[in-house]
């Protein structure tokens, strides 16, 4: 056994090299260990404030979310909607709304002025809120004020309640629409495609129905209002009652062309005298009559109008034997042909001199049914035998429409930006806001160039005559009631020398550009344009319309109606013809802050 005195010599032998690396050895592995150590602390570090991190970036992503949301919900609500603008006031919104364990608010504001109902057009300014956690986040939107042409104004016609088509001939390459339902009576040829709101009842309708399509609503009456402040106002007493006029209408009455314009029918020979006339002048001989009812007869057609007193004459001469002539009026509508009016005078001697031409007169007001296609003017013998069937002459004839529509009328008129009739300035966008006090009014054998705004209308009644029609402005209607129209104006020609009228003066050319102080031109019956009715709308007679009918109301469709589309008449944007929508778009350098 060793003894302490020997460990101590044994140790006190080890060299001293041998104890400085056991040393060195030592003091590496204690490093080391803090090394790793340290390491290991600071990963756990990374790691805290890594996960610190990406729980900030998810709220404040989803706090961005929410804000974003809120904005989208408020634009939402009020896209479209045309009445949020007089509902809600600048300011908050929404204030701390729940979503998805976050919440957000929003506030409002038009960066123009202080008020939203001011002008339909100004922008709004969302600004929106989101938190979720800690974190919070900003989002703004401008809502920019977009317009569209109004859904009813792409229909060739619209009505707000039901449309019914009676006996109904309609051509066009677009639609009419109905919000209620559409129905048919008697027999019809429409060639238009038809949309209606609820139900379709009938046949007839030769293209396609659709049936159950909501039809946005129309305009009303108060959204003109834009285009009354523009025009002149016209008083009840201001608009003129029609005055009788008359003007030759019968182009070779004296037949100093020969027999240009003249026939016989339905047999018989037409020979043009050069003498032995009435004054001995021209006329002419007719002969080789079948029957009494063969006679002379004379297109009349786009001159003859129902309803009104018409002035006929003739100088007349039986060479035979003393006999009564019939002087009638014959039509062909779409119910047939039939005698509108006519008149026997009393027995006419026969004689060989010809200076016995005895003028024979009468006024007759000619009436049918249905839509008249053609007319004429016919002169003959009646009576048994040879004496309804003689040879006869004829000089002079005369057919002159003399009588106005009764009460307040625009009848042979001209209304332009140049001119009016009712004693008031001219208006320079040629818009005349009339106020009829719930009195009718007719409109007929008229040109105008202009807007007529009719107020407090009782039926506003474009016809029986031909009319043409069009805006003087770009994007300005033809005619606006409140109240009804009735649309039963001629399809024939407005013809300046048949209606003793110059239609297109100084200061209102016609659409070719020109003017001229005769009486020789003649105009398509048309209108052109915007027609609005806050009513009833009956469409009758011939009507052709290049534009877009509106009836807020009920709309009938009887005769013939020809439609066309006419897009440069909606160019212009107005509250009437377009609507203002709202739509979200995200500004550029949206605030975004972080807590």
């Amino acid at each position: 056994m060793r003894t302490t005195n020997q460990l101590t010599a044994r140790i006190g032998t080890i060299p001293p090299r041998i104890v400085a690396r056991r040393g060195t050895l030592l003091l590496l592995v204690l490093m080391t260990g803090t090394i790793i150590a340290v390491i290991s602390l600071g990963a756990l570090v990374v790691q805290s404030v890594y996960l610190d991190q990406t729980t900030a970036m998810n709220d404040a992503t989803r706090a961005r979310w929410a804000a974003r949301s809120g904005a989208a919900l408020a634009a939402r609500e009020i896209s479209g909607v045309t009445t949020w603008r007089s509902t809600r006031t600048p300011g908050a919104w929404y204030s701390n709304v729940v979503l998805n364990n976050g919440k957000w608010s929003l506030s409002a504001s038009d960066p123009t002025d202080s008020s939203f109902s001011d002008n339909s057009s100004e922008p709004v300014l969302l600004e929106a809120t989101g938190q979720f956690g800690d974190a919070i986040q900003k989002n703004a939107g401008l809502c920019l004020a977009e317009t569209t042409l109004r859904q009813p104004l792409m229909f060739h016609a619209c009505c707000g309640d039901d449309l019914t088509f009676d006996n109904a001939t309609v051509e066009g390459f677009g639609w009419i629409g109905a919000r209620d339902q559409v129905s048919v009576s008697g027999t019809n040829s429409v060639r238009c495609d038809v949309m209606t709101g609820q139900v379709f009842f009938g046949t007839g309708l030769l293209n396609r129905i659709v049936s159950g399509k909501p039809i946005d609503p129309l305009p009303t009456f108060s959204d003109f209002s834009e285009l009354t402040s523009l025009g002149t106002s016209v008083s009840s007493s201001a608009i003129p009652l029609a005055s009788a006029s008359t003007a030759e209408t019968i182009l070779n009455d004296d037949f100093d062309r020969g027999d240009a314009g003249w026939q016989v029918s339905p047999s018989g020979s037409l020979t043009v005298n050069s003498s032995g006339g009435s004054g001995n002048s021209d006329c002419v001989t007719v002969t080789g009559r079948t029957s009494s009812s063969c006679g002379i007869i004379h297109d009349v057609t786009g001159i003859l109008q129902k309803g009104l007193q018409t002035q006929l004459s003739a100088a007349v001469l039986p060479l035979s034997s003393s006999t009564p002539f019939e002087l009638s009026l014959i039509v062909t509508t779409t119910g047939g042909t039939s005698t509108a009016a006519s008149w026997t005078s009393g027995s006419v001697s026969s004689s060989s001199n010809y200076s016995n031409f005895q003028t024979i007169s009468t006024t007759l007001t000619p009436s049918w049914t249905g839509r008249l296609i053609s007319a004429q003017l016919k002169i003959r013998t009646t009576g048994s035998g040879s004496a309804g069937t003689q040879n006869f002459r004829v000089d002079n004839v005369s057919l002159e429409v003399s009588s106005a529509p009764s009460g307040k009328a625009i009848y042979r008129r001209v209304i332009s930006t140049a001119t009016n009739p009712f004693g008031v300035t001219s208006n320079s966008n040629g818009i005349y806001v009339l106020n009829l006090g719930g009195a009718d009014l007719t409109i007929s054998n008229s040109m105008i160039v202009g807007t007529l705004i009719i107020q407090n209308a009782g039926t506003v009644k474009v016809g029986d005559g031909p009319v043409q029609w069009r805006p003087a402005k770009p994007g300005m209607p033809s005619l606006v009631v409140d109240g009804d129209i009735l649309l039963s104006f001629s399809g024939f020609a407005l013809t300046e020398r048949e209606l003793g009228a110059n239609f297109n003066p100084s200061g209102t050319p016609d659409e070719n550009g020109s003017t001229d102080s005769n009486q020789n031109d003649s105009y398509l019956s048309a209108i052109r344009g915007l027609v609005f009715a806050s009513d009833d709308v009956t469409v009758s007679g011939d009507v052709r319309l290049n534009g877009c009918l509106l009836a807020a109301d009920d709309l009938t469709i009887q005769h013939r109606a020809t439609f066309e589309r006419a897009p440069q008449f909606f160019t212009v944007t107005r509250q009437s013809t377009h609507a203002t929508e709202s739509f979200l778009r995200e500004t550029t350098g949206v605030t975004r802050s972080f807590d």
